[in-house]
C-alpha cells in the first residue's frame, strides 16, 4: 500500500446529550457498514472551531456550539483505490453541542458514505463498529473521566465562538 504524501488535518464533533452520541451511519465503497462522527476535512485558512461549525452544517443540518478540543487522532486511512493508497490523518476531536430543539437531519452536503443519523448510547460504543478503529474507547474513555455518559450536554456555557480563532490544547 503506497502512503499519500501529504497528511489530512480533519474536525470530528463529539455530541454527547443526555448520555447519548450524534453518530453518522456509513456504507463505505465495500459495503461494509461502520459508524462515525459528524465532521471532515479542514479547508486552507480555517480554525478547527469553524471547520467543526461548517462540516454539522453540511453533514447533521445542525448550527453547533463548540467547545474544547478533547483527542487528537493521528492514524493512517486506507483508500478506495487501485492501486491501494493509504492517507495520514490528523483527526481533532472537539467536544460540541447542539440546540436542545434538534431534530435529526442530513445537512445540505452530507457525507458521500452516510446514510442515516442516530443517537446511541455511549455505554454501547464498544458494539458498534466504529471508524476510524480505536474511536470507541476513546470516546468511551471521554464520557466516563467527564460525567457524560449519563448527564446533559457536552459544551458548558462557556463554550468558543467557532469565528475567532482559538489556540489551546484540552484533552480530558
Amino acid at each position: 500500500m503506497k502512503l499519500m504524501p501529504e497528511i489530512r488535518n480533519s474536525v470530528r464533533a463529539v455530541i454527547i446529550r443526555d448520555g447519548k452520541i450524534l453518530l453518522l451511519k456509513k456504507r463505505l465503497s465495500n459495503g461494509y457498514i461502520c459508524y462515525g462522527l459528524p465532521g471532515g476535512g479542514q479547508d486552507l485558512g480555517e480554525s478547527l472551531e469553524q471547520a467543526v461549525y461548517r462540516e454539522c452544517q453540511e453533514e447533521i443540518g445542525a448550527k453547533v456550539t463548540v467547545g474544547p478540543l478533547i483527542h487528537v487522532l493521528d492514524h493512517i486511512q486506507p483508500r478506495a483505490s487501485n492501486p491501494s493508497k493509504a492517507r495520514h490523518m490528523m483527526e481533532f476531536l472537539l467536544a460540541c453541542d447542539v440546540d436542545a430543539d434538534y431534530q435529526l437531519q442530513a445537512g445540505s452536503e452530507p457525507d458521500v458514505y452516510q446514510i442515516d443519523i442516530a443517537w446511541h448510547a455511549v455505554d454501547s460504543l464498544n458494539d458498534l463498529p466504529m471508524v476510524p478503529a480505536g474511536l470507541s474507547q476513546v470516546l468511551s474513555d471521554y464520557a466516563s473521566s467527564t460525567g457524560l455518559s449519563k448527564c446533559s450536554s457536552s459544551v458548558d456555557s462557556k463554550s468558543t465562538n467557532p469565528s475567532v480563532p482559538q489556540t489551546y490544547i484540552s484533552l480530558f
